[in-house]
């Protein structure tokens, strides 16, 4: 069981260098995931959001996180995306999402 928590930790460790490209990786596998598997189990279309006027279901915002984290994580040098702002708009774009569909996140 140590050596269990001895590796965990050295795994986290090596991503706690760039948390922030690491938890929008971490995002985009893990919706893809509970998209998949989720959708067994509750209707994702049944929850309802309204985003910038416009009215989405549950799994129009998850695609949605997936296309942005996609996009952010296609390219590993992204941080040279981050002065043109495209970047931080993404960003800015998947929090706020994400903020909206939070606690309808489980099955």
């Amino acid at each position: 069981m140590c050596i269990i928590k001895t590796i965990k930790r050295k795994i986290i460790s090596e991503e706690c260098w760039n948390l922030d490209y690491e938890l929008i990786k971490w995002l985009n596998t893990h919706l893809k995931v509970y998209k998949e598997e989720a959708s067994e189990y509750v209707d994702l279309d049944f929850h309802e959001f309204r985003y910038k006027g416009k009215k989405m279901s549950q799994i129009e915002v998850i695609d949605r996180i997936i296309e942005i984290t996609d996009e952010i994580t296609k390219d590993f040098d992204y941080y040279n995306l981050i002065g043109d702002g495209r970047v931080m708009e993404m960003k800015d774009e998947m929090y706020e999402l994400l903020r909206m569909v939070h606690f309808s996140l489980w099955w």
